[in-house]
C-alpha cells in the first residue's frame, strides 16, 4: 500500500507539472491561432468567462503545486497519508481532463469541452466525497493542505 501511495503522489506531481507547462505553452503560442483569452473574447455569451477571469489559474496552480509536494512528502514519510489513495487518482484525472479541455477549447470543439468540464467537476466532487473530512474532524493542517 505504501508503494501505491508513493506512486500516486509522484504521478500526481508529474501530471501537474506537465499540465502547468501545457497551459503555459498553449497560452503563449496558442493552438490554431487561438489562446484561451482570445477565444473567450470571440464567443460573446453568458457561458464563456471573460478573458481576465483566467488569471486566477496562477493562484490555482500554485496551490495545486503546494498540495502535490505535500502529498509526495506525506507518501515518503511515516506520517498519515491515507488520503492519498482516496483522492490521488481523482486529482490525476482532473488534471488530465484540464489539459484535454484546453485542447478541445482551443480547437473550438465547444461541445466536447463542456463534457470535459463536467468530467473535471465530477472528479473534484469525488475527491470531496471520498475524503469525507467534515465527518472525521480532520486537523486544520490537513484541511489546509488538502
Amino acid at each position: 500500500m505504501k508503494k501505491a501511495q508513493k506512486a500516486i503522489a509522484l504521478i500526481n506531481l508529474l501530471v501537474l507539472l506537465v499540465l502547468i507547462f501545457w497551459n503555459y505553452r498553449v497560452n503563449a503560442i496558442g493552438i490554431n491561432g487561438n489562446t484561451v483569452g482570445s477565444l473567450s473574447r470571440e464567443y460573446e455569451n453568458l457561458f464563456t468567462p471573460a478573458s481576465y477571469a483566467f488569471s486566477i489559474w496562477g493562484l490555482i496552480f500554485l496551490s495545486l503545486t503546494a498540495q502535490a509536494i505535500y502529498l509526495v512528502k506525506s507518501a515518503f514519510s511515516d506520517g498519515k497519508s491515507r488520503y492519498i489513495l482516496q483522492m490521488g487518482p481523482f486529482l490525476i484525472l482532473a488534471n488530465l481532463l484540464n489539459g484535454a479541455w484546453l485542447w478541445f477549447w482551443l480547437t473550438e470543439q465547444t461541445g466536447l469541452s463542456v463534457v470535459i468540464m463536467l468530467g473535471i467537476l465530477a472528479s473534484l466532487v469525488a475527491v470531496i466525497l471520498r475524503l469525507n473530512m467534515e465527518r472525521w474532524h480532520a486537523p486544520r493542517y490537513i484541511i489546509g493542505w488538502i
